[in-house]
């Protein structure tokens, strides 16, 4: 047996020993859910690429105020400890300055979604906490100005890593109160692009602190 054959046959009696009947499983398999929240960003490091010379790196190109985070869900649950959760979410954070010191008006925005599995964790009592980690794409479009002049940056989309822990709280059968961190880490992506003449590219890196209800079908 391969190592992937071998990890397969594991994962998949990982899965089925938590398999609940229905009888046991009382909620039904589906759910949405609504979330709103902080959001904090890692200040910027940004690249500089030209044709024909070594690129270089700038830290902490541009910082950023506090900012929010809002989120819609929908979800499957396997059995009572596996789920798959897709998210479609804003996030938005302004400006505040440029690495010399400047600044800066205007605001980082992002939508996303992603794809993640969950593992709710046992827990006897209405608590019940999860961990999670998913995969998908984001939007980013950074705005920017100082001192009246708008900076060349642009919009672009890349992958989105993303990965969560919170609990949930039954304030009824059908009816959760959600607290939850995810960490949010983007690919590279332009900021701004010239033919012939070079790019600039960076990362985003988000830590967001959402509160919101969940509904069980």
């Amino acid at each position: 047996m391969t190592k992937t054959a071998l990890v397969g046959s594991l994962l998949a009696l990982l899965i089925a020993s938590n398999t609940t009947t229905a009888a046991e499983f009382s909620k039904s398999n589906l759910y949405i859910g609504a979330s709103a929240g902080l959001s904090l960003l890692h200040n910027y490091d940004i690249t500089e690429k030209t044709p024909g010379n070594p690129s270089f790196t700038i830290h902490d190109y541009i910082s950023s105020d506090a900012g929010y985070n809002i989120s819609v869900q929908a979800g499957y649950r396997l059995n009572e400890r596996f789920r798959i959760q897709g998210d479609l979410g804003y996030l938005q954070n302004p400006n505040n300055k440029g690495f010399d010191g400047t600044a800066l008006e205007g605001e980082l925005s992002a939508l996303y979604s992603t794809v993640s599995v969950y593992y709710d964790i046992p827990f006897e009592h209405k608590i019940k906490p999860h961990i999670g980690v998913g995969f998908g794409l984001a939007h980013f479009d950074l705005q920017a100005s100082a001192n009246g002049i708008q900076t060349p940056f642009g919009s672009d989309t890349t992958w989105l890593l993303r990965t969560a822990a919170g609990a949930s709280y039954a304030l009824s059968e059908d009816l959760d109160l959600i607290g939850e961190y995810a960490y949010l880490h983007s690919g590279e992506y332009e900021l701004y692009s010239v033919a012939g003449t070079g790019s600039l590219t960076t990362t985003v890196q988000a830590h967001t602190f959402n509160v919101g209800l969940r509904y069980n079908f």
